[in-house]
């Protein structure tokens, strides 16, 4: 291909001249299914934006293959922040059942000592629901642990004053300790 330049009336013209036939070929376009003839240079102008086509669905795959990456991430730190806020739930409920074992103990000693002011024998694991609780009495101050049957454990303790008229004696408590 050659060019060439053409002045008429003073104006300069650039004309294309081409030295051998260019050779065309027909194209279906599979948007409008038409048929259309192009030369090389459009043929492979076509043949180029194909290529770039197959390139960026490429990259919208990979896009896509990161977001789901990133999206199961984020779902699976949300599950596992969920399971440990489960946990921690469920330790303060066994927390709680257990302090529920101990103050059923110093109930439990508080009633003997009402009918029998000189009651020092105590409890030995005594079961209560689900779990035990084992009391101890000595010079005034009785102490109860509870332990449930997921083997928490709590403590309370009590000191007690006990009045001589009775029985029923009047039990007070002077001071009481939980899980010290």
């Amino acid at each position: 291909m050659g060019g060439r330049q053409v002045s008429e009336s003073g104006i300069a013209v650039s004309c294309l001249v081409f030295e051998e036939e260019p050779s065309y070929r027909v194209w279906d376009c599979p948007r409008c299914r038409e048929s259309v003839i192009l030369n090389e240079r459009a043929m492979g102008i076509r043949l180029e934006m194909e290529k770039a086509m197959r390139r960026k669905e490429g990259s919208a795959l990979l896009m896509v293959v990161f977001v789901i990456a990133l999206l199961s991430t984020i779902v699976m730190a949300i599950l596992e922040m969920n399971t440990e806020e489960i946990q921690l739930m469920q330790n303060q409920v066994y927390a709680a059942e257990a302090l529920a074992q101990a103050e059923a103990g110093l109930n439990d000693a508080l009633f003997e000592m009402r009918n029998d002011s000189s009651w020092t024998t105590g409890f030995s694991a005594k079961s209560f629901n689900g779990g035990t609780y084992t009391v101890t009495v000595s010079s005034g101050t009785i102490e109860s642990t509870g332990t449930t049957g997921q083997s928490y454990v709590a403590k309370v303790s009590a000191d007690v004053t006990i009045a001589a008229a009775g029985p029923p004696h009047v039990v007070r408590i002077d001071e009481l300790r939980i899980n010290e």
